[in-house]
């Protein structure tokens, strides 16, 4: 999982995004209003009428992709068509856009009807690929985000538009949030594992996250464990010459061979780049420091 920082995000969106939101609303409304008339032609009751106009509001919301596959056609580049969640780009898919908090339905929560009123809202879209938001099953368990928004209290809900999202505490991380992204970090083998203390909601936060979202699972765990065989051997090459250089042996063009292919790893838009990272920062020692900070300050 990668930071994203949400003004690059809003400046690649289109200069008429909010009027594309309020079409969108409009033909919500459109739909809606149809539905009630009919609920009135057909002598329905209220109760049945309800349930008329949520399920008209729920279909109408569904017939507007095109507004986050607008989104993810303008933010696609903002981390090289890799997804927000697991760092991915052809490893997993094509890349749909997941809705952080689910505008449909909430799994688990049966009488919740989604976060409908957040379902144009950028803020609430996140590029992934289709394995983190879609469901997948085995013999053993189920995984992928779909519907899923678990809070570590339940009571704090959102129910309603008039409530302050800000008052719940999500279970799953936020790419949206720095600190969230830091909570996890990789293993050699390339499995994801939590980086908090456990007995802590930020370890059950991270842990749920992993598991909801596939990250332990399949190419890409396989990915992150070629990349950390990669680094492993760049390092062990490059400890070896700065050892010669310490010796007097000019190695300028060999170390500048081995950092050129430890800079594509970690590049910003290299998939899977939070884990290369995390597995470089394993290398520094007392002998390669001064070597070691000078690579990264020009990096």
């Amino acid at each position: 999982m990668q930071y994203i920082n949400k003004d690059r995000v809003q400046a690649k969106l289109p200069g008429e995004w909010s009027d594309y939101v309020q079409r969108c609303w409009d033909a919500v409304e459109r739909a809606i209003e149809r539905a009630r008339i009919k609920a009135v032609q057909d002598g329905l009751d209220a109760e049945a009428t309800e349930v008329k106009l949520k399920k008209a509001k729920k279909e109408a919301i569904s017939k507007r992709a095109a507004l986050w596959r607008l989104f993810a056609q303008k933010v696609a580049s903002i981390n090289n068509d890799k997804c927000w969640y697991c760092e991915s780009r052809e490893d997993r898919s094509h890349m749909p856009v997941d809705h952080f908090r689910p505008k449909g339905a909430v799994d688990g929560c049966d009488e919740h009807d989604g976060y409908w009123w957040l379902a144009f809202d950028w803020e609430n879209y996140r590029y992934c690929c289709t394995l983190c938001n879609s469901l997948t099953k085995n013999v053993e368990s189920t995984h992928g985000k779909a519907d899923k928004f678990p809070l570590l209290n339940e009571t704090e809900r959102c129910t309603l538009e008039v409530d302050d999202i800000d008052d719940e505490h999500p279970v799953l991380l936020d790419p949206f949030k720095s600190r969230d992204v830091r909570l996890l970090t990789f293993l050699d083998n390339g499995v994801p594992t939590p980086n908090a203390n456990p007995d802590t909601d930020n370890y059950i936060r991270a842990d749920q996250t992993i598991r909801i979202l596939n990250l332990h699972q399949g190419k890409v765990r396989v990915s992150r464990l070629r990349i950390a065989a990669q680094i492993k051997r760049i390092m062990r090459k490059i400890n070896s010459f700065l050892n010669k250089q310490r010796d007097g042996d000019n190695v300028d063009d060999d170390l500048e061979f081995f950092e050129n292919q430890l800079s594509v790893l970690i590049d910003e838009e290299a998939p899977f780049r939070t884990a290369a990272k995390i597995y470089f920062n394993g290398y520094r020692s007392a002998e390669n420091s001064d070597w070691y900070d000078d690579f990264l300050a020009r990096t």
